[in-house]
C-alpha cells in the first residue's frame, strides 16, 4: 500500500498531475484549496 502526504501550498488543480503519476492508494492533500476547484482527469 502506497501512502502519500503532500503540503501543495494551496494550486493543487497545477501540480495533481505529478502526485497522481505516484499512483498512490491513499492520498492527504493538506492545505489544498475548495473542492470546487479540483478537477482531475478520469483514467
Amino acid at each position: 500500500m502506497k501512502l502519500i502526504t503532500w503540503n501543495c501550498n494551496m494550486a493543487s488543480r497545477k501540480k495533481a498531475e505529478f502526485i497522481l503519476a505516484k499512483k498512490p492508494d491513499i492520498l492527504i492533500f493538506p492545505k489544498s484549496e475548495h473542492p470546487d476547484k479540483l478537477k482531475f482527469k478520469k483514467g
